[in-house]
């Protein structure tokens, strides 16, 4: 079962993580989160802030040359889906 995490909790990890002394496994096991979802939501604040730390309401809609240039990125670039998406 997926758990999710309100705003509030990932922006108080985040500072938490940050106040310490820790690496990042040791301090999302301590917290039960998954590091692969710790290490997101560092790259979510950087690169976007609160804003990017918020869920959703609704599904995203993306215009037709957006979602063409990511095709393109991934059959001529390789690049791997996660770094896709954070474009």
């Amino acid at each position: 079962m997926k758990i999710t995490y309100s705003t509030t909790t990932k922006l108080r990890l985040l500072s938490q993580f940050q106040n310490i002394n820790e690496s990042l496994k040791v301090f999302a096991d301590y917290h039960n989160v998954g590091a692969g979802s710790l290490k997101r939501w560092i790259q979510q604040y950087l690169t976007g802030g609160l804003a990017n730390l918020e869920r959703p309401v609704h599904n995203r809609r993306y215009p037709k040359k957006l979602k063409l240039r990511a095709v393109r990125d991934y059959r001529n670039h390789r690049l791997p889906t996660r770094e896709i998406l954070l474009k």
